[in-house]
């Protein structure tokens, strides 16, 4: 390690290989890290952002190297929580709310064909109400129960609206009824 000791306890800014192989570089306060500081572990995971009492806590990015994903914003307790974006490898993109790590409130999925939903989310699941507007010209707004459209309106590019109960994207066989853009 490479840090001030004061009274026997680091402070200050400095450098230190943790046990298990990681690197950590930044702010100490009485032996924890405390303040902005880097970790990287041994296998490449890194963080870069705030810590207090020696937990992530605070804003920083999260890279999580054997998934090519990414995540910045809020941290608490180690964990995603609060506002922020996660990126993943293939280009889907979630920007909203976490808590203890997982989508929790109100946030947007863009996925990467261009379909985007967006509304309340639950245990990393869209639960409540929600719009999805497809990238061939489809809208879905209505409730949603653990990613599956449960009631609402589809709404097609040429202007039809299907308006009832769904399970996944399809009207559920007797409980919808169809308006045409024509009225009729």
């Amino acid at each position: 390690y490479e840090v001030d000791f004061v009274k026997g306890n680091m402070r200050g800014t400095g450098k230190y290989t943790l046990a298990g192989g990681g690197i950590y570089i930044g702010e100490w306060f009485n032996t924890k890290r405390h303040g902005k500081g880097e970790w990287t572990d041994k296998e490449g995971n890194t963080y870069k952002g705030e810590y207090k009492n020696d937990v992530m806590e605070g804003k920083g990015v999260f890279y999580f190297f054997w998934l090519d994903n990414k995540y910045e914003g809020d941290f608490k307790n180690n964990l995603p929580d609060g506002k922020g974006t996660y990126t993943y490898k293939d280009g889907r993109k979630y920007i909203g709310a976490f808590v203890k790590g997982e989508y929790d409130g109100k946030g947007k999925l863009i996925e990467t064909n261009g379909d985007v939903t967006e509304g309340e989310w639950k245990n990393n699941k869209m639960n409540g109400r929600g719009t999805c507007i497809f990238k061939d010209g489809r809208k879905f707004e209505g409730v949603f129960k653990d990613n599956n459209t449960v009631n609402g309106t589809l709404t097609y590019a040429d202007g039809k609206k299907i308006t009832g109960d769904f399970n996944n994207f399809e009207p559920v066989s007797g409980k919808a009824s169809i308006t045409y853009k024509d009225g009729r």
